[in-house]
């Protein structure tokens, strides 16, 4: 616990955001089953296939409603980030003020 306080901290300082904006965890599997407790209850938009943590971890949460996006093997499993868009527009089209809601375009990196 020392170290999560001595961590927090030190970003608290260095980047200057708020304390409620940080997340910390000891190592990625950690983080996957408990970022589903502090996000937005509701649906959950998934990519199949992808690690089986990500769906367990969100049926922790009763209130978690897990939607699959299945990418295809015919397209070497790559997001088809249009008709991904799409999906996620279409779940909250009848979802109240979703305003801490972004989507983001593809970019080249």
């Amino acid at each position: 616990i020392y170290y999560y306080f001595f961590a927090k901290t030190h970003i608290l300082y260095f980047f200057n955001v708020n304390e409620d904006e940080i997340f910390l965890g000891n190592g990625t599997t950690e983080i996957i089953f408990n970022l589903p407790s502090v996000l937005p209850k509701g649906k959950v938009l998934l990519l199949f296939p992808s690690f089986w943590e990500y769906q367990a971890a969100n049926k922790r949460v009763p209130e978690n409603i897990i939607q699959k996006y299945l990418l295809s093997e015919n397209n070497n499993f790559e997001l088809d980030y249009s008709d991904f868009n799409k999906k996620i527009k279409d779940l909250l089209k009848d979802t109240p003020d979703r305003s801490d809601v972004k989507i983001f375009e593809k970019i080249s990196v």
